[in-house]
């Protein structure tokens, strides 16, 4: 560039010519046309395998009109039932997702669409959902096949009504969060959600958990994490066949409250999943079936007023951190296992169940009892218990109700019974129990409501008992039809050892 200008092609053919009186010929002037040739070449070439791969793709393209989905896994194929005859399969049972593929033919008058496919994105969302329910043991592929399961229903919304959150299953956090949103959806379907007191929440955008300005769906209680640790639907007309299996996958959840409510079905045994679940009521429900194993942690079981069958599991035994155990009026036929009595964190045991229906507890007190140092309640009454009343209940020092009522113990009252200092019910009516009264009751400086009638105790009540400030105090003093028993001036109750056709207003006997 001797003038300093740009470099053009006049520039190029001046020094070219100066070079061919070197080297004998300037070689620019015949390279330039076929410089030109082999360009015009390259671009025609790509034009045609744009054109030919555009071809390839739409002629592979798949419908976007699909209306039922197959699942299709190591146990099978599985189909969600439609009017139309296309279908969408996809490996259900792997850990990676992988594309759907498509029949060719979409006839019409078909039910509408039941998961959304319009786009290939979509579609591989699908599946990548499927595979993370099915390969995590969050629900089985048959019950998220069936359009009208709670699971079904479950995953229609995840895909269908929660995709503003676009909750990733790829993304650890996100995947977790989908797999919680859906499972509590799936409560709600299983028991029955659209019937409850309040649903707030449920099946919509909203945070689980709540955020700063709160909105929790209701009865849930979330870690900083954003994990549920605690489901509270207590008396919220909850109702169903079942407690789904897919609660274990709740795996932060750490309290379950479901009590008064009208739930049936069998205890999932997934519940064993639960590690750190501490708190366990299921109280007033329609359960049925056995106990099946429990969570490790838990400190409280509340299975009472059930329709449980079966007998007491001995692995309760197992469950060294239980404070709380009731499994008051079911059906359960059981001894009382003496695995029990290794719980020594327990503070209240009801294991009464009603005699009445067949069904009670038999068998002895186990004599390790007083094991239970903790124990402040104690129920096992409406039984078929025999024996005597063990001399180790007096270790029970902390124990503040005893009802043994209504069993067929025999023997007399131990006087260690005198050492419970902070008893302040003891029901020992109904059984056959004799001899006298001891003297050592009257220590029970706590003791409000004492019952003895219905038994073969005879004697006089000791004036220490007479001295205390009881309010409730009942044995066999009355002499209607037959000769009394025990003579008591203090008693507000004096009964007779027979059943009686006539009771007085609010009499105990």
């Amino acid at each position: 560039r001797g003038d300093g200008g740009d470099d053009d092609d006049g520039g190029k053919a001046s020094r070219c010519a100066d070079a061919a009186a070197a080297v004998g010929g300037c070689p620019w002037r015949g390279i330039r046309p076929l410089l030109a040739v082999l360009v015009g070449a390259l671009v025609a070439s790509l034009i045609f395998v744009a054109v030919a791969l555009g071809v390839v793709l739409t002629s592979h393209r798949p419908s976007v009109d699909v209306s039922s989905q197959v699942v299709s896994s190591k146990e099978g194929t599985i189909g969600w039932p439609s009017n139309q005859t296309q279908t969408t399969t996809m490996t259900a049972m792997e850990t990676t997702a992988v594309p759907l593929t498509f029949s060719s033919t979409t006839p019409s008058g078909g039910s509408g669409q039941v998961l959304p496919s319009h786009l290939p994105k979509e579609q591989m969302r699908l599946t990548s959902v499927l595979d993370l329910l099915v390969s995590s043991n969050t629900s089985s592929a048959e019950d998220l096949a069936a359009p009208d399961s709670p699971q079904g229903k479950a995953l229609r919304w995840v895909l269908e009504e929660d995709p503003p959150l676009a909750l990733d299953p790829f993304i650890e956090g996100e995947r977790e969060r989908l797999v919680q949103r859906y499972v509590l959806m799936v409560i709600f379907h299983s028991l029955r959600g659209e019937s409850w007191y309040d649903k707030s929440g449920y099946g919509t955008e909203k945070d689980e958990c709540g955020d700063s300005e709160g909105g929790a769906w209701f009865g849930l209680q979330c870690d900083d994490e954003g994990s549920v640790i605690r489901l509270q639907l207590a008396k919220n007309n909850l109702f169903g066949p079942n407690l789904p299996r897919e609660i274990s996958s709740l795996t932060g959840l750490q309290s379950l409250v479901l009590m008064n409510n009208l739930i049936e079905g069998t205890l999932p045994v997934e519940l064993a999943a639960l590690t750190n679940l501490k708190a366990l009521h299921l109280y007033e429900n329609r359960l049925v079936g056995a106990i099946p194993a429990m969570p490790p942690k838990l400190t409280i079981l509340n299975l009472g007023k059930n329709l449980i069958t079966g007998e007491i599991p001995s692995q309760l035994g197992n469950l060294e951190h239980l404070e709380v155990l009731d499994l008051m009026k079911n059906k359960i036929v059981s001894t009382i296992p003496e695995s029990l009595m290794n719980l020594t964190n327990l503070q209240f045991l009801r294991l009464s169940q009603a005699r009445s229906e067949s069904v009670y507890l038999h068998g002895t007190i186990p004599s390790a009892i007083g094991n239970l140092r903790s124990l402040e309640y104690l129920d096992l009454n409406s039984g078929e218990l025999v024996g005597p009343m063990p001399d180790q209940i007096a270790r029970l020092q902390k124990l503040e109700t005893l009802t043994l009522n209504d069993n067929f113990l025999t023997s007399t009252i131990p006087t260690s019974i005198g050492d419970l200092q902070n008893l302040v019910k003891c029901d020992l009516h109904g059984n056959n129990l004799n001899g006298t009264i001891p003297e050592e009751l009257g220590r029970l400086k706590k003791l409000y409501n004492l019952y003895l009638h219905k038994n073969d105790i005879v004697g006089s009540m000791p004036l220490s008992v007479c001295n205390l400030n009881i309010g409730r105090l009942s044995s066999d003093c009355e002499n209607v039809t037959l000769s009394k028993e025990v003579n008591c001036a203090c008693c507000t109750d004096c009964c007779e050892d027979v059943v009686k056709t006539v009771m007085a207003l609010g009499s105990v006997c």
